[in-house]
């Protein structure tokens, strides 16, 4: 059973933007992703603007090797050093839309293109790229692949 989510026991991160990178238990070829805030019941007439808005998601393949991550060597500039650039995949950008609005849900499912992934992804990436209006910290509940 799931844990009931509770106001203020978030990952809160000091901004409106940030990125949560989150390794699969085991790979898998989603179809979509979720992101949950508290009930509206729960925030009562408190401050919901913490709760992020748009995101975009990042994929990142297994490895060729079924090992890890996928990564290819780049250059690395003047130095001669390599550096590992993953090769992510844009899953896509959406939209979460605020839970004490009407239509707002604090379960909210944004399907991923179909044909878009086309091989098992090890981890993934949360880009949270602003909130509904709070310039100070943005609080993610709860993330979901699928």
């Amino acid at each position: 059973a799931r844990r009931e989510l509770r106001v203020g026991s978030c990952w809160a991160f000091a901004a409106p933007r940030g990125d949560l990178a989150v390794q699969l238990a085991v790979p898998v070829v989603p179809t979509g992703v979720a992101l949950e805030h508290v009930r509206r019941e729960a925030l009562g007439f408190g401050d919901a603007t913490s709760a992020p808005r748009r995101f975009a998601v990042l994929g990142w393949p297994v490895a060729p090797d079924g090992d890890g991550i996928s990564s290819h060597q780049g250059d690395g500039g003047d130095d001669g050093e390599d550096e590992v650039r993953g090769r992510a995949l844009d899953l896509g950008t959406f939209e979460f839309v605020d839970p004490r609005m009407v239509d707002g849900r604090p379960y909210q499912r944004f399907p991923i293109a179909d044909g878009l992934v086309d091989r098992p992804l090890a981890a993934v990436t949360f880009r949270f790229l602003d909130n509904h209006g709070n310039a100070n910290y943005t609080c993610v509940y709860r993330v979901a692949v699928y």
